[in-house]
């Protein structure tokens, strides 16, 4: 996938959150939430000499969650990306409505 793709980083979403499932339900070890893992992956603060520190400091904040948390933290996520989708298709909507065009309901 090309880093310009118009879906690219809604696909590396998806795959943050996939890798997430696997690590935790088959190996059962404590992972960042996937808008954490999404976070990392696309920091461009984050360089080789400070990634150990970023990676300690995280993975510590990781393994101290309990399973409430996890489930919480989950649930946040997925309702911050239903409200995010519900505000793009309503730019979206209005958008055409401004240049008149009919929007297929």
């Amino acid at each position: 996938m090309e880093y310009d793709h118009p879906n690219a980083l809604e696909f590396l979403r998806k795959d943050c959150i996939n890798v997430n499932n696997y690590f935790r339900r088959r190996h059962s070890v404590a992972v960042l939430t996937g808008k954490e893992l999404f976070d990392f992956v696309t920091d461009l603060s984050i360089t080789d000499a400070n990634v150990d520190d970023y990676l300690d400091a995280v993975m510590k904040t990781a393994s101290e969650r309990s399973p409430d948390d996890v489930s919480r933290l989950e649930a946040d996520e997925a309702v911050t990306k239903s409200a995010a989708l519900l505000n793009r298709t309503h730019i979206l909507s209005r958008c055409i409505s401004c240049q008149g065009l009919a929007v297929a309901q």
